[in-house]
């Protein structure tokens, strides 16, 4: 390495060490001094912590006593009392009070005061002293509010001895809750310096109390009473306060001095505990380490310069000396050099100018005002097929053209070509244009004139590049998977449709198709089966329309037509007649269509077909609206059943509206904790003993009143909001079963939404955890929708439910599939028959067949058998016959909130019967 880049490099390493060290020492004395201001806040934290402990249960006893006092009062007032509470024995009242003021040291006086603000009785003294307590802060904030808390007044001169004191008082009411009067206890300040002072030894620390409000009790030591001032409003006090508690940085709100302040709440009571310790004193110790850090960084520093400084003066002697003779050196060599640059020069120009026009991928060539080729690169005949000889310097444009293979041009056509140019350059104007060769390749063509005539063209072959823009333009506008058109294409064409309809008149249809059952598909085959499943409904969609209709794929199993008029249709024509009965015969093309089963990797798959139609001018003509109405219209004809179609109507549209708005209801009635659990009675069926309550959940709607779940319960499955529902469902219903008898079960019924979006497990753990009730206490209840959508996690979400001793039964048994490979798939505790044949077990004896069919697979698998719906003494008897084992129904007992629900025990009169538990309905 030369000397002066060794000599630099070791200069910058020199530096960089220099800086390095100095970062160091920075960043360590930094740390420290974090570290001593995070131990001093610390220790200011635990003295505060410590002192709200000690303060709070001082306080908590002063309102168990007030509490006490208060209650004991009020009990011996009724609505006639007037003005002045009614004491029945005032020395025995008294006598409580002195007994009080024993239990609490920090209390010098305890009182009671009428509605006027006089002092009836006192520990003060017998009979009471004329003191009148109207004008007292904690007074007359009860007097003005009555929500049952514990008033704390500002520090005040006390009428008895005159020393500064604060008072606690709660309100006495009478039975109708009028305004009586107060009891209260009054402290003196000096209590609370007392409190500090076992604590006082530790340096230089301040103790202050104030209320939550900012109102100052004391600040201790302190020159000044700041009893009664208030905390500054812009100080970081309030804020650390609103938090429950922390630590802040004080520039001094009294005295100015800079402090590290511990503020710690009083749990229950509007009073703050703040410790705060001034910052010199915290980074004493640092200051005085980090002056010895300084001072010996900065004596390093020194020597280390001077020794830089003394290598930097040799270093310059020696390199003067050599600078001298390389100046004559390079003399030398910069004239040898500019003499062989000269000539190579020359030389050079030629070679690149040769290798730009052979090796540029474009074709080139310039020609002279007179149309004479003056030169080209091999490219340019490779492009046109001209032979070599025709390529030579001097060659007519004509002769070029003529002689070009790739490109077929007449002699009379080139002469044609060759005036157009020569005019174009000599009015200078550039042009571009495209040639098609004989092979199907494309040649753009740009001419530009030259100074003095001539142009300068460039020939670029773009096939692949016109290729590459017409595909990219196809896959801008197709479904990559089905090859039809996307939703962005979808959306251009209603557009043009919609200039056909302001133009010629011409109507038209927008169907929305949506496959039925296809999830099962993708669940059971997997998303590959899925994707050649939709490949094969898109071809049947194609088959099934005209060359003129439309076919999109918007996502999913989502589809969409556009449908044009028939061919003869004529503009003067009713068009919703025309196009309705157009679209009739389509949708019901497609459904037969898709009803067919398909094909897929070997398995035999059917699907169905659901479709909305919306039409044009009739229902809308803006894209949007149009996708929306027939988006209600799908929606509708899938919620009563799928499989078939319907049109819009604006019925659908106030059936959304009125979802949407029962859905933002909902949304605000969760916030608002508008639902509530209603509880129906599970008996057995022979003795009627209660066997469980099943948990049912009913909306006090602030307008609507009291909604049923039939009315929600869909809604929120398909939003998704049953999950929040469910989960305060089941901790509500296992906290409120864990205050029934120990044998009484809680049934919920456990939406399928919920096994899919929500951690189902955890939910239910968490309800029996914070409740305390026993897992052999909680029964789910699930239905088949749980069953049609079964996935290997929800199964292995139910056996670990009833591997904790949960009981899982499976309700509305009967009706839907009722296929009895569920009953295999896993081993329920309970079938619940379905209430449509306990209403019709009177009148169809086929209902009591099956009932008796269901109670006989139930008893061969161990599982216990339930009917729901029992509405009389007919139906029971014949229940009790069939072998059911509970029952359910309005004539065992109607839903009822827990608040009305009284368990009683009691002992049967007939012979051998055993204890049973009722349950009546206050």
């Amino acid at each position: 390495m030369p000397r002066p880049r060794t000599f630099r490099a070791l200069s910058v390493a020199i530096g960089l060490v220099l800086v390095l060290a100095m970062v160091a020492t920075a960043a360590s004395l930094w740390n420290a001094r974090e570290h001593d201001l995070q131990s001093g806040v610390r220790e200011a934290r635990n003295t505060a912590v410590v002192l709200a402990g000690q303060l709070t249960r001082a306080l908590n006893a002063i309102d168990i006593a007030l509490h006490e006092l208060a209650s004991r009062i009020e009990a011996e007032n009724g609505p006639d009392t007037e003005g002045a509470p009614r004491i029945t024995d005032p020395k025995a009242l008294r006598e409580a009070m002195l007994h009080w003021r024993s239990r609490l040291p920090q209390a010098f006086n305890i009182a009671v005061a009428d509605s006027q603000g006089r002092i009836v009785l006192s520990t003060a003294g017998w009979p009471a002293p004329d003191i009148n307590v109207a004008d007292r802060e904690h007074f007359q904030d009860l007097a003005a509010n009555d929500d049952g808390r514990m008033s704390a007044s500002l520090p005040f001169r006390n009428r008895v001895d005159n020393e500064p004191a604060v008072a606690f008082a709660r309100r006495i009411n009478s039975n109708d809750h009028r305004f009586l009067g107060i009891v209260f206890v009054s402290l003196s300040l000096r209590y609370f310096e007392q409190v500090y002072r076992p604590i006082e030894a530790l340096a230089h620390q301040t103790f202050m109390l104030a209320r939550s409000d900012g109102r100052v009790y004391l600040r201790h030591p302190d020159t000044l009473d700041r009893a009664g001032s208030l905390v500054p409003s812009g100080s970081r006090w309030y804020e650390v306060v609103a938090k429950g508690g922390g630590s802040y940085r004080s520039r001094g709100i009294f005295d100015n001095v800079a402090r590290w302040v511990a503020v710690e709440s009083l749990q229950g009571h509007p009073l703050v505990v703040s410790i705060g310790v001034p910052e010199d004193v915290l980074l004493a110790e640092w200051r005085a380490h980090a002056l010895v850090v300084g001072v010996v960084t900065a004596s390093f520093l020194a020597a280390v310069l001077f020794f830089l400084t003394q290598m930097t003066r040799q270093y310059r002697l020696l390199s003067a000396s050599e600078i001298s003779l390389a100046e004559k050196s390079e003399a030398l060599v910069r004239e040898h050099g500019e003499v062989m640059a000269h000539k190579a020069e020359l030389q050079l120009r030629n070679r690149r100018f040769d290798a730009a026009l052979n090796n540029m991928s474009q074709g080139l060539a310039m020609y002279d005002a007179q149309a004479l080729l003056v030169v080209c690169n091999a490219r340019y005949g490779e492009i046109y097929g001209i032979p070599p000889g025709v390529t030579m310097p001097g060659v007519p444009m004509a002769e070029v053209l003529t002689a070009c293979s790739n490109l077929v041009i007449p002699p009379l056509e080139a002469e044609h070509i060759v005036v157009q140019r020569i005019d174009a350059a000599a009015r200078e104007k550039a042009c571009s244009y495209e040639y098609r060769l004989r092979d199907d390749r494309i040649v753009a063509v740009t001419n530009r004139p030259m100074p003095g005539g001539g142009w300068l063209s460039t020939h670029e072959d773009v096939t692949d590049r016109r290729q590459a823009e017409e595909r990219i333009k196809r896959l801008a506008h197709s479904d990559l998977l089905t090859g039809v058109a996307n939703r962005s294409h979808f959306l251009e064409e209603i557009a043009v449709a919609r200039r056909r309809l302001e133009i010629e008149r011409r109507p038209f249809s927008v169907l929305m198709l949506d496959l039925d059952h296809f999830k099962h598909v993708n669940d059971s085959l997997g998303h590959a089966a899925g994707d050649a499943l939709l490949k094969e409904v898109a071809a049947r969609l194609r088959g099934a329309l005209r060359a003129v209709d439309v076919l999109a794929r918007l996502g999913g199993d989502e589809f969409a037509v556009i449908q044009t008029p028939p061919r003869e249709f004529v503009p003067e024509e009713d068009a919703s007649d025309v196009m309705a009965e157009s679209a009739i015969v389509l949708a019901g093309r497609i459904i037969d269509l898709i009803d067919q089963p398909f094909d897929v990797d070997g398995h035999k798959v059917v699907v169905g077909a659901s479709i909305g139609i919306a039409m044009a001018p009739k229902d809308a003509v803006d894209a949007d609206e149009l996708m929306k109405k027939a988006d209600l219209a799908l929606y509708t004809i899938k919620a009563g059943g799928r499989n078939g179609f319907a049109f819009f109507n604006q019925a659908m549209a106030a059936t959304a509206d009125e979802r949407h708005r029962l859905e933002v209801d909902f949304r605000e009635g969760l916030a608002r904790g508008e639902f509530e659990l209603y509880y129906q009675p599970l008996v057995d069926a022979v003795t009627q003993q209660l066997r469980a309550m099943e948990a049912l959940v009913r909306w006090n709607h602030p307008d609507k009143g009291l909604i049923a779940p039939d009315r929600f319960i869909a809604m929120a499955e398909d939003t998704g909001l049953v999950g929040a529902l469910g989960e305060w469902i089941l901790q509500t219903a296992c906290a409120e079963a864990a205050t029934w008898p120990d044998h009484v079960k809680i049934a919920v019924n456990i939406s399928p939404v919920q096994f899919r979006k929500t951690n189902l497990l955890d939910v239910i753990m968490c309800a029996l955890v914070d409740s305390g009730l026993p897992p052999e206490r909680l029964e789910i209840e699930i239905t088949e929708r749980v069953l049609l959508e079964w996935q290997a996690d929800h199964l292995s979400i139910l056996h670990q439910l009833k591997n904790l001793g949960i009981s899982v039964a499976l309700d509305d048994f009967g009706t839907g599939y009722s296929s009895l490979s569920y009953l295999t798939t896993f081993p329920f505790d309970k079938l619940k028959i379905d209430r449509s044949f306990t209403r019709d077990l009177l009148a169809r004896d086929h209902c009591g067949a099956i009932v008796c069919a269901i109670v006989n697979l139930g008893r061969s698998l161990d599982m216990l058998t339930l009917a729901e719906g029992v509405e009389s003494e007919a139906q029971l008897r014949m229940l009790r016959a069939a072998g059911v084992d509970q029952v359910q129904g309005y004539y065992i007992g109607r839903p009822a909130p827990a608040r009305d629900l009284v368990f009683e025990t009691g002992r049967q009169q007939q012979a051998g019967a055993r204890d049973t538990d009722t349950i009546r309905l206050s």
